[in-house]
């Protein structure tokens, strides 16, 4: 009786452990590569960030006084065309194009011998930092979705099949979000965007010179120099 009881037992875990190593994805192979994705995960930002190469983006506005509004702001997309510049958007007397960032100075020169300037400020955002978690995450998701691809390739139940392509199809859409992020920044980064507004100072009708030349008048009474 006591054989027999022993014998039973040892059908038992034999028929847990085959049941067990069965599962190729339910079980201990997916928690084994969960902990391989957090581990992955856990990647040190600050040495990303310093075996990343510096990314700013500068992006800059000028504010010009002209005599003449009219064609001026296709002036500036003609000069932002010939220093490799495109347009982004165009108004009656402001223009927003996109400069080659090394170029953004020499660009800005020329744009401001058009009239006189009243402001030119510069603005330069540092992302390296967010570029390289963006990085790392992208190199975390494409590790992860090699590894689901061989666990497809091992996985004979159709719940386990169903369940990988699930996740499959996660891991695509967010590698497609973060490359997109990437060339968003990378374009942004070689292209400095430039705002330029042009205005004229208002001239005093007919009626106005006359209240000018009163006020001049009162002036010289109350004021010598």
């Amino acid at each position: 009786m006591k054989k027999l009881f022993q014998v039973s037992i040892i059908i038992t875990i034999g028929i847990l452990l085959t049941s067990c190593s069965a599962t190729t994805y339910n079980s201990a192979a997916k928690s084994d590569y969960a902990y391989i994705e957090r581990a992955e995960a856990s990647y040190d930002i600050d040495k990303k960030v310093k075996e990343t190469e510096r990314k700013i983006i500068y992006n800059a506005s000028m504010r010009i006084e002209v005599d003449e509004i009219e064609e001026q702001t296709k002036a500036v997309i003609a000069k932002a065309k010939r220093q490799g510049g495109y347009m982004v958007s165009s108004d009656i007397d402001n223009v927003t194009v996109r400069i080659p960032a090394e170029k953004l100075n020499a660009f800005m020169d020329e744009v401001a011998t058009m009239g006189e300037v009243e402001s030119r400020n510069v603005y330069s955002q540092d992302v390296t930092e967010a570029y390289a978690d963006m990085d790392i995450r992208l190199e975390n998701a494409k590790k992860s979705r090699k590894r689901y691809l061989e666990l497809l390739n091992k996985a004979d139940k159709v719940s386990d099949i169903l369940e990988i392509e699930r996740e499959l199809e996660r891991l695509n859409t967010q590698i497609e979000q973060l490359k997109g992020q990437l060339n968003s920044y990378d374009k942004q980064i070689q292209y400095s965007s430039v705002s330029v507004r042009f205005f004229t100072k208002a001239k005093p009708g007919p009626l106005g010179y006359i209240f000018v030349g009163l006020y001049k008048g009162i002036k010289f009474l109350f004021v010598r120099n």
